[in-house]
C-alpha cells in the first residue's frame, strides 16, 4: 500500500438533516441520492471541494428518508506522487482526475456521516446507492488563472495542452479511402 497524492487537512458539514418519513415499509435497499461536487485549485494550497449529497425524490418519492448533507474540505496534493500514481494519464487530464478522487474521497465520508447520523433514527441507518463519480460530474475551477495554475501547480504548458486541443485530424484522401473500401 502507498500514501495517497491526495491529503485532506480538513473536513466539515457545514449543513446536515435528515427527516423520517411516515411510512409501514422499512428500508427497501439503497436510496438514491444527488452529487454535486465542486473544486477550486488555489495557488497556495490547500485547494477546497465543497459537495452536497442528497435524497433524490425524483426517483424514489417513499423513500423513508429525505436527507441532505454538505461538505466542504480542504486538501493538498503532491504533484511528484500524483504522476506516479496516475503515469497511466495524461498530464493534461490531471487536474480534473485529482479533482474526481478528492469528490470521491469526501462522498465517502459524507455517506458514512449519514449512516452514523440516522443509526438511532426509526428505520436504522441510511443505506445509499453506490454511485460512480465521474470527471463530468466534478466542477472544477480555479480563483487564479487556468494558465496560471496550469503552470504553477501541475507544471504544464497551457499553450501546448491548447494546441493539441486544436489539432485537427488528418485528412484521409480519396486513394485512401477507396483503399479501405
Amino acid at each position: 500500500m502507498k500514501p495517497s497524492p491526495l491529503q485532506l487537512e480538513w473536513l466539515v458539514y457545514p449543513a446536515a438533516s435528515f427527516r423520517a418519513r411516515p411510512t409501514d415499509a422499512g428500508i427497501d435497499g439503497a436510496i438514491p441520492v444527488k452529487v454535486t461536487a465542486h473544486v477550486t485549485y488555489h495557488l497556495n494550497a490547500p485547494h477546497s471541494i465543497e459537495l452536497s449529497l442528497s435524497s433524490d425524490d425524483d426517483q424514489a418519492p417513499a423513500a423513508p428518508y429525505v436527507f441532505e448533507i454538505e461538505a466542504v474540505a480542504a486538501f493538498t496534493f503532491e504533484l511528484a506522487q500524483a504522476r506516479a500514481a496516475y503515469s497511466s494519464v495524461p498530464a493534461a487530464a490531471l487536474p480534473r482526475v485529482l479533482a474526481v478522487n478528492v469528490a470521491r474521497i469526501v462522498y465517502s465520508a459524507a455517506r458514512e456521516l449519514l449512516a452514523t447520523f440516522t443509526a438511532r433514527a426509526p428505520y436504522g441507518s441510511v443505506l445509499v446507492e453506490s454511485v460512480l463519480i465521474g470527471p463530468e460530474d466534478v466542477k472544477v475551477t480555479s480563483v487564479e488563472s487556468q494558465e496560471k495554475v496550469l503552470q504553477e501547480l501541475f507544471k504544464l504548458d497551457p499553450t501546448a495542452t491548447a494546441k493539441k486541443k486544436a489539432t485537427p485530424r488528418r485528412k484521409v484522401k480519396a486513394a485512401e479511402r477507396t483503399r479501405r473500401s
